[in-house]
């Protein structure tokens, strides 16, 4: 125990003059990659609608770079070339895992936002056919309307508050959740408040044309079901088959997955598994 703390305190302070080092001969680059970083997490945070400082989640992305290094270091109990990559790589999904996280929130969170919009076009247009403005009807049914839609809309009245138009704040809604059908929303609005028209009829075959998009996509991930169970299999049978040979002959394959060259093999066989479960994924995939 105590063999593997010097080695860590060792390495710690080899860390931290290297990190030193770097900041003195290419601060500059760092703080642009800093307020590069900064900068997608904020976007990242907004458009998922959390209140966090993105200065304070990019400073504890780094934290848990810096542990998951020295937790790699100290799984290689010692090899320091193995500990070193697996620091490498523990390191780098510390400071990827955040932008996954908020990138598979965010499709959620959109995902519910296009099933929901249907709905809320309906009941906007209901209201404007009574003779409310488009934004009084907004303003009356925004409390009515889904969890993320309400949420969504409820940005785009604050920022009317503040003084912008309506129109402005449609395209800033738009531009910042990135759907196109919230585009089309945005579109019609502008053209409406504008130039004039019926947004009520408007409003409505919209509507009408997102849930016929809904139904047919739905249609498509029906048909390709199997594709994607197929891709799923053919990635997990040989780490199934794997396991299986390790738990009925552990004399044979246990040296093997401690030699270099077992350890070669395996690796060869989990990127040419995850090569070829995006390529099948993209054969079945359609746009």
């Amino acid at each position: 125990m105590e063999k593997y703390l010097i080695l860590a305190g060792v390495f710690g302070c080899f860390a931290c003059l290297g990190y030193s080092a770097a900041l003195l001969l290419f601060v500059s680059q760092y703080s642009t990659y800093e307020e590069r970083a900064i900068k997608t997490l904020g976007k990242q945070l907004s458009q998922v609608n959390f209140l966090i400082d993105p200065v304070k989640l990019y400073n504890i992305s780094i934290l848990c770079a810096v542990s998951l290094f020295l937790l790699g270091f100290g799984i290689a109990e010692g090899d320091i070339a193995t500990g070193f990559l697996l620091g490498i790589a523990f390191a780098v999904f510390g400071m990827l895992a955040p932008k996954i996280i908020l990138t598979y929130m965010h499709q959620k969170r959109m995902r519910k936002l296009w099933e929901q919009l249907p709905d809320g076009l309906d009941l906007i247009s209901s209201s404007l056919r009574a003779g409310l403005t488009l934004h009084q009807a907004i303003s009356r049914n925004v409390d009515k309307l889904p969890q993320v839609l309400s949420e969504e809309l409820m940005i785009v009245m604050h920022e009317c508050r503040l003084g912008n138009s309506l129109n402005d704040a449609m395209k800033h809604w738009a531009a910042r959740v990135g759907l196109m059908d919230v585009w089309l929303v945005s579109i019609a609005s502008d053209l409406g408040l504008s130039r004039g028209g019926n947004l009520a009829d408007t409003y409505g075959s919209l509507s009408k044309l997102i849930r016929e998009r809904q139904m047919f996509e739905r249609e498509l991930q029906t048909m390709t079901t199997e594709g994607r169970m197929q891709a799923l299999v053919m990635v997990i049978i040989p780490f199934v088959i794997l396991m299986a040979m390790t738990f009925v002959q552990q004399d044979v394959m246990l040296p093997f997955l401690a030699a270099t060259i077992g350890k070669i093999l395996v690796g060869i066989m989990v990127v040419m598994q995850v090569c070829a479960y995006i390529w099948i994924r993209k054969l079945v995939e359609i746009e």
